[in-house]
């Protein structure tokens, strides 16, 4: 168990960015295969999944921006990444579970 939030920091920047982006595909790859498997396709569903996933690593790309043309510390882009990290990676148990 992680007891100090400070000892979360990624081995470079660009996996602030990266590591999201796999994340969101693995959610939306898993979530292609639960609709093929429940055959509950609704493109309006995929649509709006797919406007929160840009969303979320806009938000990502933003703060890793601002923190660096405001020289602020990467923190603040850490837990935003590491935020949309666990919010995808629950997704994709959800998609798993169903």
């Amino acid at each position: 168990m992680i007891t100090n939030l400070e000892s979360i920091k990624f081995t470079r920047d660009y996996w602030l960015i990266l590591l999201p982006l796999i994340c969101a595909a693995a959610d939306i790859v898993t979530g292609w295969i639960q609709a093929t498997v429940n055959n509950t396709w609704d493109s309006t569903k995929m649509r709006k999944g797919l406007y929160r996933k840009g969303g979320e690593l806009l938000a990502v790309l933003l703060t890793w921006v601002i923190c660096i043309a405001l020289v602020l510390p990467m923190d603040v882009t850490t837990f935003v990444a590491a935020y949309i990290v666990i919010m995808e990676v629950v997704s994709v148990i959800e998609n798993l579970d169903q």
